[in-house]
């Protein structure tokens, strides 16, 4: 499998599978990566949040890649993601060497929000702007 079509599948698959399981966990009560604003602490499982309450992940990969020369055969230059079983008898009559390298990235992800837990925040900042504007008219009409 190419890099590049790894990479697509796996942020596709997690995504994918966050979407997937928010119906059934909030059936049960729960939220999976509910719609929330952070602050700065410390130790926080993701990197900051869009103004919808998304949040942003940090995806590390850590990959094993291959980059194979066939003799006689013209070389693209795609990376492979290294496979560890390979299934099949067919018998070819190039030669090829094959390098192993590792590369290791980071890709942001902005995973799907629950929208039950979305339509709480933007209810909850409703509220409280309906709360600042009460102050800030109070404040007004005192002077």
């Amino acid at each position: 499998m190419e890099l590049k079509e790894f990479v697509k599948e796996a942020l596709t698959q997690i995504t994918e599978g966050v979407n997937e399981a928010q119906s059934s966990i909030r059936d049960l009560g729960g939220y999976v990566n509910p719609a929330v604003r952070i602050g700065k602490a410390a130790g926080q499982s993701h990197v900051s949040s869009l103004s919808d309450g998304q949040n942003i992940y940090i995806v590390d990969f850590n990959i094993a890649i291959s980059v194979a020369e066939n003799t006689g055969t013209k070389t693209d230059g795609k990376l492979s993601v290294a496979s560890i079983l390979t299934i099949g008898g067919g018998a070819s009559s190039s030669e090829s060497n094959s390098t192993l390298s590792k590369i290791a990235f980071k890709v942001p992800l902005a995973l799907p929000v629950d929208p039950a837990s979305m339509q709480r925040l933007k209810d909850e900042d409703a509220q409280k702007e309906r709360e600042h504007q009460a102050i800030t008219n109070k404040m007004r009409g005192g002077f």
